[in-house]
């Protein structure tokens, strides 16, 4: 990036336009639309925030937090509030006290979040999911139903299956939404799973979003 490039965006507002651009803190994967509100998501480089292992999303019974389908930070500051001093690492605690590139509001992905990530960075070229349930109401602008071939694999090198920041492929990752079950995105297929205590062991990758006109 420019010297002249810099300038510009600490002067305004800088709205990204490019899927994979570097940006927030770490790579922009779409925008979103909620509460008369537009956002950009931005996903975290795999080497920040990404958790290296397996890992539960909370040691501690959920009870009725992460009730949004889109909004993470707002799940998991309900769940990060319910965590014992001193608890071993999970997801939610991982996410919820990141810093990277000097932000804070690092967050699991709510389920629509995780599934602009799908849509963004397919990793591999395996058919989709065709679930109904894989609409995404929150997307700017709204998105259907996977298709058996859309979306598909992504363009970009480093999150191609094997490239740097890749998401694991034939792994859940953990959402933080909970709707009477817990949910995961597979990145396989965009598949949703739900059901399972959140001391199981799931991938977990942080995400952020940034408010911009619109």
């Amino acid at each position: 990036m420019s010297q002249l490039s810099k300038i510009l965006r600490r002067a305004s507002v800088y709205i990204p336009t490019v899927i994979g651009e570097e940006y927030g803190g770490g790579y922009f994967a779409g925008y979103m639309r909620a509460d008369s509100q537009r956002y950009a998501l931005v996903v975290a480089k795999k080497a920040d925030g990404e958790y290296p292992s397996r890992v539960s999303l909370l040691k501690a019974a959920v009870g009725s937090a992460g009730a949004s389908m889109w909004n993470g930070r707002a799940n998991t500051e309900e769940m990060y509030a319910l965590l014992a001093s001193g608890s071993a690492a999970d997801a939610i605690r991982f996410c919820y006290e990141l810093t990277i590139g000097g932000y804070t509001d690092w967050a699991v992905p709510a389920t629509q979040q995780a599934d602009l990530l799908y849509r963004a960075f397919k990793p591999g070229d395996t058919d989709n999911s065709t679930q109904s349930d894989t609409a995404n109401p929150y997307a700017d602008p709204a998105t259907g139903p996977y298709t058996a071939s859309s979306p598909s694999v992504t363009t970009l090198a480093n999150f191609k299956d094997g490239g740097s920041e890749a998401f694991q492929t034939l792994a859940q990752y953990w959402t933080s939404t909970n709707n009477f079950t817990l949910y995961r995105r597979l990145f396989t297929t965009g598949a949703i799973g739900g059901g399972g205590p959140p001391g199981d062991p799931y991938y977990v990758r942080a995400v952020r979003m940034v408010k911009i006109p619109g």
